[in-house]
């Protein structure tokens, strides 16, 4: 991370915290739907609670509980001190981008290896986004 602040619209992935299955279950209800919908693609089918999508997970993985973890990180833009986004992310670096404190995700916005794309809207902005997150996050190591 540069000494030097950030410019408005860029972003760092800070705040790192890797959780276990009963940390995923103890998250608030927001932080509980981000996981449901960060999961959706790996777990089969949209679940209705995050215990369901956990345990549908570990079934198709084949994985035991005490096997899982997952990252969530804050993103912060430039010299902001609140994030702006939400960062959920698992093993080589998949992951989906969440609106701060909720569980909407701006253009449907993942990553592949932490290669950040649009699955929903392919607008400018949308696009433009999903380039400065890719910038933020080789600036942040990911």
């Amino acid at each position: 991370m540069p000494d030097e602040p950030l410019a408005t619209g860029a972003f760092r992935f800070v705040n790192l915290r890797r959780l276990d299955a009963d940390a995923v279950l103890a998250e608030s209800d927001v932080h509980q739907a981000q996981f449901i919908e960060a999961m959706a693609m790996y777990s089969g089918d949209r679940e209705a609670t995050a215990a369901e999508t956990l345990d549908a997970y570990l079934k198709r993985a084949e994985l035991e509980r005490d096997e899982f973890v997952i990252e969530l990180y804050d993103v912060i833009e430039g010299d902001r001190v609140e994030p702006r986004f939400e960062y959920w992310v698992q093993g080589a670096g998949d992951g989906m981008i969440f609106d701060h404190g909720t569980d909407e995700s701006p253009g449907w916005i993942g990553s592949t290896q932490h290669v950040f794309e649009c699955h929903g809207a392919d607008d400018d902005e949308s696009t433009a986004l999903v380039v400065a997150l890719q910038a933020g996050a080789r600036r942040s190591g990911l």
